[in-house]
């Protein structure tokens, strides 16, 4: 069993047993180290170790969300820290794999789901801010390993969806008006704000 945690709660009735032993073992896909930060500012050093280790608790051979709650796959939120775990961790492989299921999950008509692996009935969008990442992941990683072979893997898939999005906001003047889970993604490092002028 697998579980994100802080503290371990021991209950026993009706008396204390007089040798009981508990085991809990950090895992995590393996994955190589490839990156660091220090500096002489210790609660830097800190908050870098804690952002290591929070993307290794996600790592389960997928990228996942939380490793505490629903610990599935959302397609933005593995987006979101993709970055930090390209650059401390070698990640291509892991990658490539999650990619393949995320293209690997397409429907027919080009849709392609917020969750992957996905399972039906798990409904697919064309929500542009989680199914689109398909396109955001691609490229990034294109950026960080210069591997073409990544673009060519999921080119079609791309195209695909792209056309469904072109066809889904083709008579909304070319905005997308559909379901989305909004601001839950939030904006990545290096990614433009939009601001209202004061």
């Amino acid at each position: 069993m697998r579980h994100g945690f802080r503290y371990v709660q021991v209950s026993y009735s009706p008396v204390a047993p007089s040798v009981f032993l508990i085991e809990a073992r950090i895992n995590h896909t393996a994955v190589e180290s490839r990156g660091d930060f220090v500096c002489s500012n210790d609660l830097l050093n800190q908050l870098h170790q804690n952002q290591r280790t929070t993307v290794l608790n996600n790592l389960w051979g997928l990228p996942t969300d939380t490793p505490w709650r629903d610990r599935q796959g959302w397609t933005a939120d593995a987006y979101l820290y993709m970055t930090s775990a390209v650059e401390n961790f070698g990640m291509k492989r892991f990658y490539d794999q999650w990619l393949r299921t995320f293209r690997e999950s397409q429907k027919p008509d080009g849709g392609l789901p917020v969750i992957t692996p996905a399972a039906d009935p798990f409904p697919v969008y064309t929500d542009p801010s989680w199914s689109g990442t398909l396109i955001l992941d691609t490229w990034q990683l294109y950026q960080d390993y210069g591997d073409r072979g990544l673009v060519k893997d999921n080119y079609d898939a791309m195209s695909r969806w792209m056309n469904l999005m072109a066809s889904t906001i083709a008579s909304t003047g070319n905005i997308y008006k559909s379901f989305s889970f909004g601001d839950w993604g939030g904006a990545r490092h290096g990614d433009k704000e939009c601001t209202t002028p004061a």
